[in-house]
């Protein structure tokens, strides 16, 4: 499995097996055969009602735990200092772990800058090898970089061929924090959650149509790299891509009341 070294050194592999949507009877199994396939990170959370699931999992798997690279969260309503500490503690032990591999704050709501504290000082403990955040718009990123004295070394968000976020992704490269997606794989577009609306889903559409790769082959590389995905197409190249989204292969765009216009063929 490949990794990325975070910014404080760590290796993280680069694809994970998250548990959103498990529910807590299946995930054991989920998690076991995960782990059989060859996935080492495995992303739960406290608000996901299944680290106790994945702990048995991890116990009962045999694979050493330098090995793996565990995350979990800290969910809304234990923000704040005292209480990201006691959540962590009780995440800790359902997962029947002695440190975690990443620890994330779930949404950028309530006293984030008080959960931040906690964390860094279970960071400086030894308890977490790194600390992150999750689903944190940029504004709300830089400022809790510039209020604390550690930076993020992740922050996890809804990222995909048709929502890819390049704004989001410039701030993170700026300030060093790695970028790691959820719901990456999409079979089809549709809304993302923080949408930035149906037209540019049906252009991305199109786009990812024209790189003449298999839509499931995008995602695995394309947050870690923007050139390789959902490129913008220009000029010519983009008046053949209309062409295919209709359903056109004769290489002649046709319009009512005007003449047919011959368009060369992709190579």
């Amino acid at each position: 499995m490949q990794t990325v070294i975070l910014n404080n050194g760590v290796d993280m592999p680069i694809l994970g097996f998250g548990v959103f949507q498990i529910p807590p009877e299946q995930t054991e199994q989920a998690v076991t055969d995960a782990l059989a396939a060859g996935y080492r990170l495995l992303d739960t959370a406290a608000a996901y009602l299944n680290e106790e699931a994945v702990g048995r999992a991890i116990e009962n798997s045999g694979i050493p735990r330098e090995e793996l690279f565990v995350t979990t969260k800290v969910w809304i309503q234990d923000a704040g200092e005292e209480n990201t500490r006691r959540a962590f503690e009780t995440s800790l032990g359902k997962l029947g772990l002695d440190h975690l591999d990443l620890y994330l704050i779930h949404q950028p709501f309530g006293d984030v800058h008080g959960s931040w504290r906690a964390m860094e000082n279970l960071h400086r403990e030894g308890h977490i090898r790194a600390i992150g955040v999750a689903n944190f718009h940029p504004d709300r990123l830089v400022d809790l970089i510039v209020n604390n004295d550690v930076t993020p070394a992740v922050n996890q968000i809804e990222t995909h061929p048709f929502f890819q976020r390049a704004t989001d992704q410039e701030v993170m490269r700026e300030h060093g924090v790695q970028i790691q997606s959820w719901g990456g794989v999409r079979r089809r577009p549709q809304q993302p959650v923080h949408s930035p609306g149906p037209e540019r889903d049906r252009r991305q559409a199109r786009q990812v149509r024209g790189t003449g790769r298999a839509p499931l082959a995008l995602p695995a590389r394309h947050c870690r790299d923007p050139q390789v995905g959902a490129r913008r197409p220009h000029g010519g190249e983009h008046r053949r891509l209309r062409l295919r989204a209709h359903g056109r292969s004769d290489g002649v765009h046709r319009r009512p009341g005007h003449r047919q216009v011959s368009l060369l063929r992709p190579p």
